[in-house]
Parts: structure tokens; C-alpha cells; sequence
């Protein structure tokens, strides 16, 4: 890893630029509690590892992590974050979480289990099993996904969502399910 130190900044911002760390290893987690402003939350890596791999064996093995992680593993693994941060001498709460949508399926619950079934054999490689746990994925009606967005915000502080490019309809979630969340 290499540190930056005393780059000319011109002209000097009025506030500093907030830094932004994703993974989900012990290590980066406490990195991003004593220095980060946002963490990005990339998976429990009791779920699997992927450091190390070829860039295939990698992007297999994020794609499964994610699937196999649930929201109460983030909410453990936040944990982590915030006791690096009070140990640090900051606050428990100074690093604002955030994690990505990679996948959402709009229906009901039929449509629901036939996404997870398709999920699991095709893109996790996975046996087949609920995923509406994992906080990278939503599934149901705009009601449900809400539900589960503010949830996930009371269960780890989830206070920022990106959607992935290809498994979200941005469009759609941004139409029906964000109205939702800013009452």
C-alpha cells in the first residue's frame, strides 16, 4: 500500500475530501475506522475469501461472499469498524456505511424464489437457498425493498446505496422505491 503525504492541493478545498474505503477484510475494516469517512462494505469474508485469486477466482468468489452474506453479518462486521474508530479516538459512529445493490427482482413471491433459484445456480454457484438476507440483493414489491433498505440502516447504519450496473433496473428502483424512503 502506498501513503500520500503533503500534496499540493490547489486551490485548497474549503473542506477536506472525504475518504472512501471499501472491502469487508478484518484489516481494511479497522483501517476505515481509524481514518475512513464512508466504508463500502464488499461481504463477509467468512463467506469466502478473495484476495490472493486470479481476477477470475476473485470475481467468482465476490459474487458468492455477497450472496452468502447476510445483513446480520454486516452488522458484526460494522462493529469491527466502530471499535477501530473509538480506538482511535473517534467517534463510534464517524464512519458512514454504504454497500451496493447487485441485484433486484421486482414481483411477487414466486417471481421472488424463481430469481433466487436462478441466482444461486447461475450466478453464486451456490445450492439453492433464500438470499433476502443479503443486503446486496432486493426482492419483492417497492414496499418490501424498502422495508429491507431501512432495516438494514437500523440493523448496521446503512446510510448510502449504490446500484450495480447490470442486475438493478435503476430506473424502476428510483421511480418506486425511493419515494418510500424519504418519508
Amino acid at each position: 500500500m502506498s501513503v500520500a503525504r503533503d500534496l499540493p492541493l490547489s486551490p485548497v478545498p474549503e473542506h477536506p475530501p472525504a475518504l472512501l474505503v471499501g472491502g469487508g477484510s478484518d484489516r481494511v475494516l479497522r483501517m476505515a475506522g481509524r481514518y475512513a469517512d464512508v466504508l463500502d462494505l464488499h461481504g463477509d469474508p467468512r463467506h469466502g475469501r478473495v484476495a490472493g485469486a486470479t481476477m477470475a477466482e476473485a470475481a467468482a468468489g465476490d459474487v458468492r461472499r455477497r450472496a452468502l452474506t447476510t445483513v446480520e453479518d454486516l452488522a458484526r462486521r460494522i462493529e469491527l469498524v466502530r471499535r477501530a474508530a473509538e480506538d482511535a479516538g473517534r467517534p463510534r459512529d464517524a464512519v458512514s456505511v454504504s454497500t451496493q445493490i447487485w441485484f433486484t427482482a421486482f414481483g411477487s413471491p414466486e417471481d421472488v424464489r424463481a430469481a433466487e433459484q436462478d441466482l444461486c445456480a447461475n450466478w453464486a454457484a451456490i445450492p439453492s437457498r433464500r438470499l433476502d438476507r443479503s443486503p446486496y440483493l432486493l426482492f419483492g414489491h417497492p414496499t418490501q425493498m424498502a422495508e429491507a433498505l431501512l432495516e438494514r440502516r437500523d440493523t448496521y447504519g446503512l446510510d448510502r446505496i449504490s446500484l450495480k450496473e447490470g442486475g438493478t433496473d435503476p430506473v424502476r428502483f428510483c421511480r418506486e422505491v425511493l419515494p418510500l424512503l424519504s418519508g
